[in-house]
């Protein structure tokens, strides 16, 4: 017998484009602390949390001591667990099971659960304006709002203190920027700067 080739309709490709050079964003407000020598490997030690927007990929961290004339010191390769309390937290006993820490991330994904050994092993430790906190469960109350209760507090020697609406909170992990400085920078006042990289590592921004 005799045949022929089936004749399909093509259309042509309408794939989307990929824009790589998209607009990174400013970081979110960071929180900058010095770090109670205890969790510090120098003992002198400046702490950064840092984050941006859903197309923020990371940031280099420059810094001055006139303002002018900035050097880089390094890079921040993922947004860290950061942002204020929702309401104020009284002050309350080393072992706190009364008082819930309630905290609004404006960076980083989210706050998991721990255990009652995390808690007292300081595995979820987090920096609240001062004072050295770790906590056993974390609850979701809103979008990325949470309510953390069985508190360890006063940790590593820090004191134990009532914080206001608005403090900062910052959950201390791998994604904190550390920055060792020496003695004779004590009372000094630094300068820093952070130029954002979109998700695909390029598109930095200028000082």
């Amino acid at each position: 017998g005799t045949y022929s080739p089936a004749r399909y309709t093509i259309y042509e490709s309408e794939r989307a484009s990929i824009d790589r050079n998209i607009d990174p964003g400013d970081v979110n407000a960071p929180v900058i602390f010095n770090a109670p020598p205890e969790i510090t490997d120098t003992g002198l030690e400046v702490w950064v949390a840092v984050s941006g927007n859903d197309n923020w990929g990371g940031c280099y961290v420059w810094i001055s001591e006139d303002g002018n004339t900035y050097k880089r010191i390094g890079a921040v390769q993922g947004p860290a667990r950061h942002g204020l309390l929702r309401n104020a937290l009284p002050a309350g006993l080393t072992t706190d099971t009364v008082n819930t820490l309630a905290v609004e991330l404006v960076g980083g994904s989210q706050l998991g659960n721990g255990t009652q050994s995390d808690a007292t092993n300081l595995n979820t430790l987090c920096w609240v304006d001062g004072e050295l906190i770790a906590y056993q469960t974390a609850t979701l109350t809103g979008a990325k709002q949470y309510g953390l209760t069985y508190l360890v507090r006063g940790a590593k020697n820090t004191t134990i203190a009532s914080h206001a609406v608005g403090d900062k909170f910052a959950r201390l992990d791998d994604a904190m920027f550390k920055y060792a400085f020496t003695k004779d920078q004590i009372g000094k006042t630094i300068y820093i700067k952070f130029t954002s990289t979109n998700t695909y590592g390029i598109s930095e921004q200028s000082l």
